[in-house]
């Protein structure tokens, strides 16, 4: 049975919810190894590994993330946590300041934060018109 990557993330947010982020690891890379992975698996993927003591990985993801959605404001803030962690004050201060001007901007009228989750649900259309095998509805969402 064939598990869609928008089932998989739904249940890695489950483990990483009950604070099992090694499962939410596990699961979020079968994501990835489906080649089909959007910014949010990658941005729950990076929390996981920063949870898990993986900073290195957790900031790989988290830009991979950012750069499927570079206004991805979660993503942003999170990556300037680790930074800081790490001791790299004036990497996180810019990514907080990119978050910071992000969290004001609107986007065809809705605020940032709202766009970027339309934009993750037309990606998720996406992939359900692909699978189905409408590959032109696919590529306009």
């Amino acid at each position: 049975m064939d598990v869609s990557p928008e089932h998989l993330v739904e249940q890695a947010r489950e483990r990483f919810q009950l604070q099992d982020y090694y499962g939410a690891i596990h699961l979020l890379q079968e994501v990835l190894a489906s080649g089909r992975a959007f910014a949010d698996a990658h941005q729950l993927l990076g929390l996981s590994y920063a949870l898990a003591d993986q900073p290195d990985k957790a900031l790989t993801q988290f830009d991979q993330a950012l750069g499927l959605n570079p206004n991805y404001v979660e993503a942003l803030i999170h990556r300037a946590i680790v930074l800081n962690e790490l001791g790299r004050e004036d990497e996180a201060d810019a990514a907080l300041r990119r978050a910071g001007q992000l969290t004001g901007e609107t986007r065809h009228g809705l605020p940032s934060h709202v766009a970027a989750k339309l934009a993750n649900q037309h990606a998720a259309l996406g992939d359900a018109y692909a699978e189905a095998g409408d590959l032109p509805q696919a590529i306009a969402q």
